[in-house]
């Protein structure tokens, strides 16, 4: 139905010309719900004289998928509001009463570090990079294909260094205390000697 409804809106164009275009468009927008692709390629086809693209329509359902997301000069408030409330010395409290975006930009710049500063200007600049910044790397996940997001957490799972076993420390002790043998502690001093000029115990 949204094929058909596409290819009906614009004519002219070689949108979803073939079996494998199909495919390769169900397997991109699979992953959510119908009603929400279908709204949003009406407001496509209402607003736009050119086919969407894959990413603009999953733009449009990420829209109406995601809470809305507090400007990040509204979430600054918010600091400065919790700060007023409840001082430095109830930072928790202060925390669980911004939203979730803002408590993990907070927690990042330190809530000690922005009641003690004297430098607000500075704070406030810095909270809207990271802030943005944030918004900016939560709207492109959300826009991804959940086989996309999943394969990707894999991939960087696969690559992450293995934790130590107990097996490779048992070896170091083992070769530790091989090394420690009296056979081995003779050479070392034989070696100690040597260098002392003696050329043989004392």
């Amino acid at each position: 139905m949204v094929a058909l409804a596409i290819k009906a809106a614009y004519p002219n164009s070689n949108v979803l010309p073939d079996k494998y275009a199909m495919k390769v468009w169900y397997r991109a927008l699979g992953d959510l719900d119908f009603r929400v692709v279908e709204n949003a390629v009406w407001e496509h086809i209402g607003i736009s004289v050119f086919p969407p693209s894959i990413a603009e329509i999953r733009e449009k359902c990420a829209a109406r998928l995601s809470p809305m997301v507090t400007d990040w000069g509204e979430a600054w408030e918010e600091v400065q509001r919790a700060i007023r409330k409840y001082g430095r010395y109830r930072e928790e409290e202060a925390l669980a009463a911004m939203t979730r975006m803002t408590e993990v930009a907070v927690r990042r710049m330190g809530f000690q570090n922005l009641c003690n500063s004297d430098n607000p200007v500075a704070d406030r600049a810095h909270f809207q990079r990271m802030y943005e910044g944030m918004v900016k790397e939560e709207k492109r996940q959300t826009q991804l294909p959940e086989f996309v997001r999943s394969e990707r957490a894999r991939m960087i799972e696969s690559h992450m260094p293995p934790a130590p076993q107990i097996e490779s420390k048992k070896e170091q002790m083992h070769e530790s205390i091989t090394r420690a043998d009296p056979e081995h502690i003779n050479k070392l001093l034989e070696e100690l000697y040597q260098s002392m000029g003696t050329g043989k115990r004392a």
